[in-house]
């Protein structure tokens, strides 16, 4: 298990770059703010309910599903279909971006991979998440039961994952950058 962590870790150690974990992170940054901007108009299609894939901690059965598919109508699943496409985008940067920042936080192999997995995690379950949400959108309005139970099983997994993201894109850079002052002021 060690030799795998190790493993991970020189991996990601060489893929890492000052320049590229900054601009990972002003990439990330950028593409959340797009997204939350981009998904608006889904709450009006909806009528003012939570969309799939952020129905926290309560998820949702097969009856919530045809249920929301319905209220959204036509022109609202093919917006949510659109959005769900962007929704790929950045949490796999999320994930991408804390892999980036970890190795330069970090010296041990454990905390490297420890601190990134959360959000490499969570890139890997919504990418999983919006190919069920695709597929439900595609089948609607004969959705599987068995798609619906598994994809909600996949966006409660990924919503496991959401704190240890949102404390790593922040601190990790903070860490490396702290890091780095020090290891700066003993090189002089």
């Amino acid at each position: 298990m060690l030799d795998r962590i190790d493993c991970i870790a020189r991996y990601q150690r060489k893929i890492t770059s000052w320049p590229r974990a900054m601009s990972m992170l002003i990439v990330t940054i950028v593409l959340i703010v797009m997204y939350f901007q981009f998904i608006r108009p889904l709450e009006i299609y909806g009528a003012g309910a939570p969309h799939l894939d952020v129905r926290y901690a309560v998820g949702y059965t097969h009856a919530d599903v045809l249920e929301y598919f319905e209220t959204l109508g036509a022109e609202g699943r093919g917006f949510y279909a659109r959005t769900t496409l962007f929704d790929t985008v950045w949490p796999l940067c999320v994930g991408f971006c804390c892999a980036l920042w970890a190795p330069l936080a970090f010296r041990q192999s454990s905390w490297v991979v420890f601190a990134s997995a959360p959000a490499v995690l969570f890139g890997v379950l919504d990418l999983a998440e919006n190919i069920g949400l695709w597929t439900m959108l595609f089948q609607y309005p004969e959705v599987s039961p068995i798609v619906a139970g598994v994809n909600n099983f996949i966006t409660l997994s990924k919503q496991l994952m959401i704190p240890g993201w949102a404390i790593a894109l922040p601190v990790l850079p903070i860490v490396a950058f702290i890091r780095r002052g020090k290891t700066t002021k003993r090189d002089r």
